[in-house]
């Protein structure tokens, strides 16, 4: 305990309480007492400051975990500043000199006995083998609630993961939650969502409450509703995969997109500000931030803003992903998406990335003429037909059997789009205002060409999927500038994309523990065509950020909370348990009472030593751990190894069995090996004589005949032997006195 003091630090007059190894015998308590008393008076001449304790005269000993017991009563008792009275104590042991010792024997509850600021406790926990724990304790810093409050009311997100072992399990938790919290006053949100998802392990029944208000969202859960914007639910059964990242076209973008995460996620403003440096380098504007960040400019992009805008965002949210564990298995672009899917993938840095976006996207504003693109969600034998219709409409995008995107000339777009709505056939038009993939970008290809060919391109290290023809590129593979330029002129076929995915296993058809095709970009565009194409997938996009966190977790990909939870504020506090589901698991015949073993008596005498030595040698193997022929009678069991629990158990069994009483202190002091724990049985289990009839004769048995020509065989030899000794001893003092005087020197 001593040594303990010197690291922990503060004064020895400020430790209020010691949780005492405490096991109540006559001679271990004085010991341990004498100790502890030693320790303190190196440092301090109080007395009476300081409470004693111990939690086994409440609970038991526990054994190996009884030091792990004292710990959690010690932080208890800091926790609350209240000292517990000794369980059953009435008068201490005389050998203890309590009055002029640092310390009081609480007999009632009592408050915090040093007063002051910090609260300070020691643990003190020793083992018969030789193992001593000592550690002192210090109350936890005091939490400010109004500056607390104002750390966490921006930083906590409304999320609540729960999760068992079974779906009864899971159930019974969220009604426990359910009632907590409905009960005033409630947890913080920072608070409920630290405890759950740092507090608590994450089995395989998941549950992810993902509602502003929980209380909504586990009401929905426990009533059956489908899963939905209040909740995710999922089972893991086997290793889920990671998840595959869909990069989104231009389309989405607005301003402010980038405003919500940049404001949680300092990796997000990061990435941000660094992508605005870049576009000022490339274009000498200083407003990428104002307009991405903060809303300000106008409410609509042109290209060589939306692209580079994009790429930004999608690069942040990307690494904020990263930041919380999750990284793509697969990676895959729409349009100019694929560049964001390439950074990833590993063959653009971020820097050059956004300076080959800002040169495509100012190129396609000044080189290419005004254009206009529409979405029309019909097979692709009508899109021929718009196409022989219009002259200069082209197929720009094939995004599923029956969703395309048409592009050309505005007047042309406007022509199709009558057509579609003269036959009742549904349509969108897209907020662009050039023609991508078309012929209005012919122009551009030679000078796109020429900024590709002086970016770095480097290998992937991730599989990429092309937008060209839904081939799955595999690490190694580099992209060229001949890529890049038919990337953007040729139709970008998304649902071979898609289908690719699918294919890949990246995507299982069915069962919440595949992987999930997480959107990343402005919008949820994708993810609506990953529904339809691959109906059992999980789709789900970045911008719906909670969402997305729980069918992650639900999915089973492993996120990183500690991460997420960052800066929040929150701290762990009480809340209901794991509720576990009792079972009986027994399978062989049902248990049937047992019965004290009965020695073995002679006809004669009741009972021999022999036939007790047996059982106790029977006991100790069975108590210590040893085979029986590994014991023997004359090995102490201190020797043995023994500890006091075990002791206890093995003498409280022999008392049963042989109707005696024996103390601790006897096997400690008098009879401290198995013969002569049998020898002190006999003797008090021996038969009285009887008195009033003609004792019958007593006649030893065989196996005591053996024993005591054992012991007189044994004796004689000892006898041998030290007739030898002193025999040699003798000869050696008559050669000494009979040698003359020099040689005595």
């Amino acid at each position: 305990m001593g040594g303990a003091r010197g690291p922990a630090g503060g004064p020895a007059d400020s430790v209020g309480y010691v949780e005492a190894h405490g096991t109540g015998t006559f001679k271990g308590d004085p010991i341990e007492f004498a100790a502890l008393t030693e320790a303190f008076r190196r440092h301090t001449d109080r007395t009476g400051f300081c409470a004693l304790g111990s939690t086994k005269p409440a609970i038991g000993h526990l054994d190996s975990a009884a030091g792990l017991a004292g710990l959690i009563k010690a932080v208890l008792v800091l926790r609350h500043g209240i000292v517990p009275p000794l369980v059953n104590f009435r008068a201490p042991n005389p050998a203890l000199a309590v009055e002029s010792s640092p310390f009081v024997l609480p007999t009632r509850e009592t408050a915090w006995p040093v007063p002051g600021e910090v609260r300070r406790a020691g643990v003190h926990s020793i083992g018969m083998g030789g193992t001593n724990a000592h550690v002192i304790l210090e109350q936890a810093p005091a939490v400010r609630e109004a500056e607390r409050g104002r750390n966490v009311s921006s930083q906590a997100l409304p999320l609540l993961p729960l999760s068992g072992a079974s779906r009864e399990a899971l159930v019974a938790y969220a009604r426990a939650f359910r009632e907590r919290l409905v009960r005033e006053p409630g947890p913080a949100p920072a608070d409920l969502l630290v405890t759950a998802a740092l507090g608590r392990r994450h089995l395989r029944h998941r549950l992810v409450v993902t509602s502003e208000d929980p209380v909504a969202g586990l009401d929905a859960f426990l009533a059956g509703a489908a899963p939905g914007p209040a909740y995710d639910t999922g089972v893991v059964d086997q290793e889920p995969e990671r998840p595959v990242f869909l990069f989104s076209g231009q389309g989405g973008g607005h301003p402010g997109m980038g405003a919500e995460p940049a404001a949680r996620f300092p990796v997000v403003a990061e990435v941000l500000a660094s992508c605005a440096r870049v576009h000022e380098e490339e274009t000498g504007n200083g407003d990428f931030l104002d307009r991405v960040v903060h809303g300000h400019g106008p409410a609509v992009w042109t290209t060589d803003f939306a692209q580079p805008a994009l790429f930004a965002l999608q690069i942040a949210q990307a690494r904020l992903w990263q930041q919380l564990g999750v990284t793509p298995s697969l990676v895959a672009g729409h349009s100019v998406g694929e560049y964001a899917a390439l950074c990833v993938a590993g063959a653009l840095s971020m820097e050059d990335g956004m300076r080959l976006l800002c040169r495509r996207g100012r190129l396609m504003q000044e080189r290419s003429a005004a254009g206009a693109m529409l979405a029309a969600f019909v097979p692709e034998a009508r899109v021929r037909e718009l196409q022989a219709a219009v002259e200069g409409l082209e197929l720009a995008v094939v995004n599923g059997p029956a969703h395309h995107v048409v592009a050309g000339p505005p007047e042309a777009v406007e022509a199709a789009r009558a057509l579609l709505a003269a036959g009742g056939e549904a349509y969108e038009p897209l907020a662009v205002d050039r023609a991508f993939h078309t012929a209005l970008l012919d122009p551009v290809l030679d000078e796109l060409r020429s900024a590709v060919e002086k970016t770095g391109l480097l290998p992937l290290r991730t599989p990429f999927v092309s937008g060209l023809d839904g081939v799955v590129r595999h690490p190694g593979w580099r992209p060229g500038a001949g890529y890049l330029v038919r990337q953007a002129r040729r139709t970008a076929d998304f649902h071979a994309v898609l289908r690719a995915v699918g294919s890949t296993g990246s995507a299982r058809p069915t069962g919440p523990a595949g992987a999930v095709l997480l959107e990343l970009g402005p919008s949820a565009a994708l993810t609506g065509m990953a529904r339809r194409v691959l109906p059992g997938a999980d789709a789900v996009p970045t911008s719906a950020f909670r969402q997305a966190v729980a069918r992650l977790h639900c999915a089973g990909t492993a996120v990183d909370w500690a991460a997420l939870l960052a800066g929040c504020g929150g701290r762990r506090v009480p809340l209901p348990t794991y509720p576990f589901q009792h079972q009986s698991h027994w399978v062989g015949p049902p248990p049937v009472p047992t019965t004290s073993y009965v020695p073995e008596r002679t006809t004669e005498d009741g009972m021999t030593e022999q036939a007790v030595l047996d059982r106790v040698l029977a006991l100790t193997a069975g108590h210590l751990g040893y085979r029986p022929s590994e014991v023997g009678a004359d090995r102490t069991y201190v020797g043995l190894g023994a500890d006091s629990l075990q002791l206890i158990g093995m003498v409280r069994q022999l008392e049963a069995e042989f109707g005696t009483e024996i103390a601790i202190r006897e096997i400690l002091e008098e009879a401290g090996t198995p013969r002569l724990t049998a020898r002190l049985i006999s003797t008090r289990t021996a038969p009285k004589p009887q008195v009033e009839d003609e004792p019958e004769p007593v006649y030893a048995t065989r196996a005591e005949v053996e024993e005591l020509t054992r012991q007189v065989t044994q004796l004689a030899r000892n006898q041998a032997a030290m007739l030898t000794q002193l025999s040699d001893a003798v000869a050696l003092l008559t050669g000494i006195s009979a040698a003359p005087e020099g040689d005595r020197r």
